[in-house]
């Protein structure tokens, strides 16, 4: 059985593919735009992302149950971001780390 704790494979080279495979997501639903940084925690990774001008941020934020599914992850929490203009979107890692 695989260790929840620890990590597999190269951290920063799996959150390129995670914000690629994001970012598909986003544009199979007709969302464009740009995921412009990514903050790993030791349970969720936050992205967030840039809306293409005219993008409705209800409408990203009413996707997170599809964004969730799509990514097969457990849940996905969406948000808008105060004083920016972007979307956050957190997304729990496959592996927690511990936090000591």
């Amino acid at each position: 059985m695989d260790d929840p704790t620890r990590e597999k494979g190269n951290r920063n080279e799996n959150i390129i593919i995670h914000s690629k495979d994001l970012e598909k997501v986003l544009e199979d639903y007709g969302i464009k735009g740009d995921i412009v940084n990514v903050r790993e925690g030791p349970v969720v990774t936050r992205y967030e992302l840039a809306p293409a001008p005219g993008t409705r941020s209800a409408r990203i934020i009413s996707l997170s149950d599809d964004i969730a599914r799509s990514m097969s992850a457990k849940s996905a929490r969406v948000s808008r971001h105060i004083w920016k203009n972007a979307i956050g979107i957190e997304l729990p890692n496959k592996y927690i780390d511990t936090v000591f």
